[in-house]
């Protein structure tokens, strides 16, 4: 029986593609990350019920949270987040949008909105560190209300069989 199996020239690498941050109605490229994720979290429960000894698992939520590695000059556009929320009260809402291109594939590019999206954890506000000469980066963590997949990719045509 052959096996199928994916052709290298159709991995998709992770340096292709851009992030776009919408800020108040105002689109942004974002030049200076260089990593970011997004996930869903699966919140479950599980119970007893008489007549069984498995116990059964019911989802009960979901959640949804993201990280990102960035140049430390963004760090401006989140501190100007928290100065926002300080003196109003009101933290601004902010989506991102991610587009992953793999050129040289039949894949194609998939597109992910996330959308309402809120910081997390800690912002830095200032940072020095002598041991590193790749330039300075910060992780932001964030969490988002819901997401789209406004394109996804393709079945790849780059397929081989062996055997």
């Amino acid at each position: 029986m052959a096996t199928l199996f994916l052709k290298a020239d159709e991995l998709v690498i992770g340096t292709k593609g851009s992030v776009f941050f919408t800020i108040k109605k105002q689109r942004m490229e974002m030049a200076g990350i260089q990593k970011i994720s997004a996930a869903r979290s699966i919140s479950s429960t599980t119970f007893a019920t008489v007549g069984t000894v498995n116990k059964q698992g019911r989802i009960t939520g979901l959640g949804s949270n993201g990280a990102m590695t960035v140049n430390y000059w963004m760090a401006k556009i989140f501190r100007k987040m928290l100065d926002e929320y300080e003196e109003t009260g009101i933290f601004p809402e902010w989506d991102i949008l991610i587009i992953n291109e793999q050129g040289g594939a039949t894949l194609g590019t998939q597109i992910t909105q996330l959308y309402g999206c809120q910081l997390s954890g800690d912002i830095p506000l200032a940072l020095l560190d002598a041991g590193t000469e790749d330039g300075l980066t910060i992780d932001i963590n964030f969490s988002f209300n819901s997401s789209e997949l406004l394109e996804e990719f393709k079945d790849p045509l780059g397929v081989g069989r062996e055997g």
